[in-house]
């Protein structure tokens, strides 16, 4: 069910329950608190998996496009040898991504629950599974994608660095995107989660 058949579900049992009417307007306002957050979290969820989505259609047309390439020029092939780790690590990564966007957009769809609180619980937990499992993801593709390009930015410059100092500074800057990306997270999704769960505990009282 979508969140503004719930929105309805809910606003049918508020009007048919006598001891919600008692408190209808206090849980109106409740409601329609935790509706807009989760509502807001539903569409910044989905705008993501969009782009990730189309992010990862342009990749494999491009791939597509040199499979063909390489098809009419054979020739080529020797020059593609260089290109075979990151024609290899592209796709999982890109592909890595949108499963993990994919599953963030459907965190915050309200499922059959009985309750509202009963909702927002599972959204949590679901959020907190997913972040969980992001960051595990991007530990283990970003430092081989970080040491890809570094590695092609020393050939192209001409830069004399062994592959231990690459593999540090990937390693380093995979730590410093994940700690910037929970910053993110924490100014923004884990704001709206707290907020949720202050709605969740308001509708226990």
């Amino acid at each position: 069910m979508n969140l503004d058949e719930f929105k309805k579900q809910w606003n049918n049992s508020l009007s048919a329950n006598k001891n919600f009417s008692r408190r209808g307007n206090e849980l109106d306002v409740i409601f329609h608190s935790a509706f807009e957050r989760v509502n807001q979290l539903a569409k910044t969820t989905k705008f993501w998996w969009t782009v990730s989505a189309m992010g990862i259609g342009l990749v494999f047309i491009l791939l597509l496009v040199m499979a063909l390439l390489y098809m009419w020029n054979p020739e080529l092939l020797d020059s593609l040898k260089n290109a075979v780790p990151v024609l290899v690590l592209l796709p999982v990564f890109v592909t890595a991504v949108g499963f993990l966007y994919y599953r963030q957009a459907r965190i915050f769809d309200v499922y059959n629950c009985n309750t509202l609180s009963n909702a927002l619980q599972q959204s949590i937990i679901r959020f907190r599974n997913w972040y969980q499992l992001s960051v595990v993801t991007f530990a283990i593709l970003l430092v081989p994608v970080y040491f890809l390009l570094l590695t092609g930015i020393s050939y192209r410059f001409d830069v004399a660095l062994s592959q231990n100092t690459i593999f540090a500074i990937a390693a380093s800057l995979t730590i410093l995107t994940l700690v910037l990306n929970h910053l993110h997270y924490k100014r923004t999704y884990f704001h709206w989660i707290n907020q949720l769960k202050n709605n969740i505990d308001e509708l226990g009282k």
